[in-house]
């Protein structure tokens, strides 16, 4: 874990190449709460407001929406190395 005040972050790029997923429709976050007593939260973003979604089931369908989008994603080093040829053709 890293040190307080410090935050970690892994950015995976998923291609245009890697075609339809299951998020195509919008995006969401699943917030985890470790230690706390506080069930996780899938929250879910679109153009009439935001929702909150607290069930069990409705959590793990979106754990494994996100697995899957970081299955189907480029790995760190090779999302870093796509980033940074990108930067440097508009540069």
């Amino acid at each position: 874990m890293p040190p307080h005040g410090t935050a970690r972050l892994t950015v995976q790029v998923l291609p245009f190449s890697a075609g339809m997923h299951p998020a195509v429709d919008g995006t969401f976050m699943v917030l985890g709460f470790p230690g706390s007593l506080d069930l996780d939260v899938a929250y879910l973003e679109s153009q009439n407001g935001a929702l909150y979604l607290e069930k069990k089931p409705q959590v793990a369908r979106y754990n494994q929406v996100f697995d899957h989008l970081r299955a189907k994603s480029l790995n760190p080093d090779n999302s870093r190395a796509l980033i940074q040829r990108r930067i440097q053709e508009i540069t």
